[in-house]
C-alpha cells in the first residue's frame, strides 16, 4: 500500500471517529489545549490542511473539524467549551469544540 493510500484511509477514517460521539480523532493527544501555566485555552487553531487535501501529519498539533460542522471558528481558530471541559455542557448542539482527550489538573501557582 503506497504512503498516499495509507494518508487518504487515514483522513476517511477520521471522518467516522469524529461523528461518533465519545472518540477522539488520531492527532487528539498532539494538540496543545493548554497554555504554559496548565490554563485551558480559550480557542485552539484549526488544521487547514486536513480541510484541504487532507493531513499527512499523524502528529499535528492543530484540530481536524471540517468546515461547516457547525462550531464556531473564527480566524481560523475554534472556540473551546469550558463547559464541556467541566463535564458539564448540556446543549443539545453545542458550537463550541469539546476536547475529546482528558486533561490533566491545571498547575498551581507556587
Amino acid at each position: 500500500m503506497t504512503a498516499s493510500a495509507v494518508v487518504r484511509i487515514a483522513n476517511l477514517l477520521s471522518l467516522f471517529v469524529l461523528e461518533r460521539k465519545g472518540c477522539a480523532p488520531p492527532n487528539a493527544p498532539y494538540v496543545v489545549y493548554t497554555d504554559d501555566r496548565g490554563q485551558l485555552l480559550d480557542t485552539l487553531p484549526v488544521c487547514q490542511d486536513f480541510n484541504r487535501q487532507g493531513c499527512t501529519r499523524p502528529t499535528c498539533r492543530f484540530v481536524h473539524i471540517r468546515e461547516g460542522c457547525g462550531l464556531q471558528v473564527v480566524g481560523c481558530r475554534v472556540v473551546v467549551c469550558r463547559d464541556a471541559a467541566a463535564g458539564t455542557c448540556r446543549r443539545a448542539a453545542c458550537r463550541y469544540y469539546h476536547i475529546p482527550v482528558q486533561l490533566p489538573p491545571a498547575l498551581r501557582p507556587p
